[in-house]
């Protein structure tokens, strides 16, 4: 009986082995039908051309393709559509191609079924604008010369279009900024951010402490940005503000920029609850008090000390948003 046992159990053994091994060179071998390559980029002011192949993997007995594409029509035009190697002697029954959507149906025609890899289309692409546009494989069906028909999984893919700012127009911009009651002028963070045509940037610099001029951004792409700054303890300009600047020939540099002051929880660019909550709790502490790393927010004067002058300036301004305090400020 045990000996029956031990053999019993090899067996089992060796058949379970068998079918993982099955089951592995059937997972392997599934046919499968992807981009190549997965990820492309169009340089639109270069040769504005992406030339992206649709591949099968271990395809079975094929004879027909039926396949649906998508792409974002914004930033992709479909060129051109050619059909690849792998089936032959092919006939179209349908081609559809409107904006951000192909179909297409072909089949052999006195030929025998295709096995293993290659390419069933090459897809031209050019850009529009800049941006990621995925293209995406929405329905494929393969057909062997017997009609049956069988669903591949897909792998789909991107495409970037973007501009190359090396041969774009570029010229140094400038400007001035300033925080109010504060005479120094060095240090403050303002950003150009990505160009609203060429999506290139962001541009960063930090402010000098000297009169007049003291921002400096060196060469800039030609176009219109949206303009942020980051500075502790004063409202600052978001997205939300929307202060745009168009960098050209003519106009290179940003009108003078004063930061208000009295926003200790200064990343909402609101004066609220919050900030008067945050002087609250800081009150009588010194920048002595700090543990490293910690800032004195609450200090809103930056005298040192969190006290009832902190109070009264957050106070005296509460409810102003940055969209109140720069609606005038003209960039």
């Amino acid at each position: 009986m045990k000996k029956f046992l031990r053999t019993f159990g090899l067996f089992s053994l060796v058949l379970a082995i068998i079918l993982l091994s099955l089951s592995m060179v059937h997972a392997q071998d599934e046919t499968t039908v992807s981009f190549f390559p997965t990820d492309s980029t169009i340089v639109i002011n270069g040769t504005n051309l992406s030339e992206v192949e649709i591949n099968i993997t271990d395809g079975v007995n094929v004879n027909a393709l039926e396949i649906e594409l998508t792409y974002d029509p914004a930033l992709l035009n479909l060129e051109e559509v050619v059909l690849g190697d792998y089936l032959k002697n092919l006939r179209k029954l349908v081609e559809i191609d409107n904006d951000g959507y192909y179909r297409l149906v072909v089949y052999q025609v006195a030929s025998p079924g295709v096995y293993g890899d290659g390419t069933l289309l090459q897809l031209n692409f050019s850009g529009l604008a800049p941006g990621v546009s995925a293209i995406n494989i929405e329905y494929v069906r393969l057909s062997t010369p017997e009609g049956n028909s069988s669903y591949p999984p897909v792998n789909n893919g991107t495409i970037t279009t973007a501009y190359d700012p090396g041969p774009l127009d570029k010229i140094p911009a400038s400007g001035e900024i300033e925080l109010e009651r504060q005479s120094d002028r060095g240090g403050i963070p303002i950003t150009l951010t990505d160009g609203a045509m060429y999506l290139i940037g962001p541009y960063t610099t930090l402010s000098l402490s000297q009169p007049g001029t003291n921002l400096y951004f060196g060469e800039v792409v030609l176009d219109t940005y949206l303009i942020t700054t980051q500075q502790p303890r004063y409202l600052n300009l978001d997205s939300s503000v929307n202060k745009t600047f168009t960098v050209s020939v003519a106009e290179t540099t940003i009108n003078p920029l004063e930061l208000k002051i009295g926003n200790p929880e200064w990343s909402d660019n609101v004066i609220d609850l919050n900030d008067l909550n945050l002087v609250d709790d800081w009150f009588d502490r010194t920048t002595e008090d700090l543990d490293p790393g910690e800032e004195l927010d609450a200090d809103v004067n930056f005298d040192g000390l969190v006290n009832v002058q902190d109070l009264a300036i957050v106070a005296g301004r509460f409810g102003l948003t940055s969209m109140d305090v720069y609606a005038d400020w003209i960039p």
